[in-house]
C-alpha cells in the first residue's frame, strides 16, 4: 500500500504581504497546518431483522447478487430462497429507511414483523425450489451515493402459512460504498 495523496513542492519566491503565498525568506522553508482527508466508505450487506416462518418450515432468505460488496456505480440483484415453491407473487421489498421490525400481527401476519419501508418492490417469482430472483437495478455512478442506505425485504404470498396468506423473509441493509 502506498500513500493516498503527495505534495510537491517548488521553490518559489516572494513572501510578502501582496504574495501570501510565495516563497518564505526563512529557510528551511516550513508549513504548519492540517490535512484532513477521508478515504471513503466500505459498502455492506448486513441481517438488520428476521423473518417468519412460511409452510416449508423455513424463513425466507435475501441475498444479494453482482457483487461482494455494494457500490455506486453498480449493477445489483437480489435472490430469495428457502420460500414456497412456484409462486409468481413473491419480490423484494425496498426502502431508505429501516422500519425498526412492526409487528404485523394485527393484520393476521402472526410471527412476522416488517423491516423495510417499501418505497419500490421488484418481483421475484419462485422457481420448484423456491428461488426467486429480481430484475437488477444499478446504483447510480455518482460518488454522493457513498454512504446511502437501502433495506430490503422478501414478501411472499404463501396461503398456507398465517390468516393473511403471506411472510416476510430476512431484512437487510444495503449500505453504499466506494468501488
Amino acid at each position: 500500500a502506498g500513500p493516498d495523496m503527495t505534495i510537491t513542492t517548488g521553490t518559489g519566491t516572494g513572501g510578502s504581504a501582496g504574495q501570501p503565498f510565495g516563497g518564505s525568506v526563512f529557510s528551511p522553508r516550513t508549513w504548519n497546518g492540517c490535512i484532513y482527508y477521508d478515504v471513503g466508505t466500505a459498502g455492506s450487506y448486513n441481517l438488520v431483522g428476521t423473518g417468519c416462518l412460511n409452510s416449508t418450515g423455513n424463513v425466507a432468505g435475501n441475498t444479494m447478487t453482482g457483487g461482494t460488496v455494494p457500490t455506486y456505480g453498480q449493477i445489483i440483484s437480489f435472490t430469495i430462497d428457502n420460500a414456497p415453491a412456484n409462486e409468481p407473487l413473491s419480490g423484494i421489498l425496498i426502502g431508505f429507511a429501516n422500519l425498526g421490525g412492526i409487528p404485523m400481527d394485527a393484520i393476521g401476519m402472526t410471527g412476522c414483523n416488517l423491516y423495510a419501508d417499501g418505497q419500490l418492490s421488484l418481483l421475484a417469482p419462485t422457481n420448484s425450489t423456491g428461488v426467486g430472483v429480481t430484475t437488477p437495478f444499478g446504483i447510480p455512478n455518482d460518488p454522493a451515493q457513498v454512504g446511502a442506505k437501502i433495506y430490503t425485504q422478501p414478501f411472499i404470498k404463501d396461503l398456507g402459512t398465517n390468516l393473511f396468506g403471506a411472510v416476510v423473509g430476512d431484512a437487510r441493509e444495503v449500505v453504499v460504498g466506494c468501488p
